[in-house]
């Protein structure tokens, strides 16, 4: 993680970096500031008041284990929990159940086109066998055709975390409703 952050500062020193990298909350990842004078190096000082607009434009709460994020027609998400079972059986079930395609099942339905659905931007898939696993791509679920992104990390060789993004178009009571019947397809699927 260092690293990758250092890589970062590093590419934005060198390129000038005329856009930033922010965090959720607004936060300014690749802003560099004098440590002397605390004055901005490579960024025009406006990445506190970034931070501080995206918070007041944004409500956050937390009810039922559904993380929300609010703006104006749409509502980001997360739910996180764990899970006990082996990750790479975990997966499976996930992969099954939301229909997500990993580059395997992309090739061989696509054939020559393939490249062209890797690069659609809301489908993701990356595996690290035993390990980790991401896929993301729009998905049904009851009602609503949604962005899920799921990813999940092993705990123990018979537990895993899985983090689940998704937005719904509505307010926050429907992002909770959302959220939860989420979580309980993934057991109920993992469970089966």
């Amino acid at each position: 993680m260092n690293k990758m952050l250092l890589s970062i500062a590093a590419a934005s020193l060198i390129t000038g970096c005329s856009g930033h990298i922010y965090t959720k909350d607004g936060g300014c990842l690749t802003c560099i500031n004098n440590p002397i004078s605390g004055k901005p190096v490579n960024h025009d000082g406006q990445s506190a008041k970034k931070k501080q607009d995206t918070q007041a434009t944004q409500q956050k709460s937390e009810v039922s284990g559904v993380a929300v994020s609010e703006s104006q027609d749409w509502t980001q998400s997360e739910i996180t929990f764990n899970v006990n079972k082996q990750i790479d059986l975990l997966a499976v079930k996930i992969k099954n159940e939301f229909r997500f395609e990993s580059d395997e099942d992309i090739r061989r339905e696509w054939g020559k086109y393939a490249s062209d659905r890797f690069q659609v931007k809301s489908w993701k898939w990356q595996a690290v066998e035993g390990v980790y696993y991401h896929m993301a791509s729009y998905k049904d679920h009851g009602e609503q055709h949604i962005p899920i992104d799921v990813v999940i990390e092993k705990v123990t060789d018979t537990s895993s975390k899985v983090v689940v993004n998704f937005g719904v178009e509505g307010n926050k009571a429907k992002a909770i409703s959302t959220g939860i019947t989420l979580k309980e397809r993934i057991l109920k699927a993992v469970n089966n």
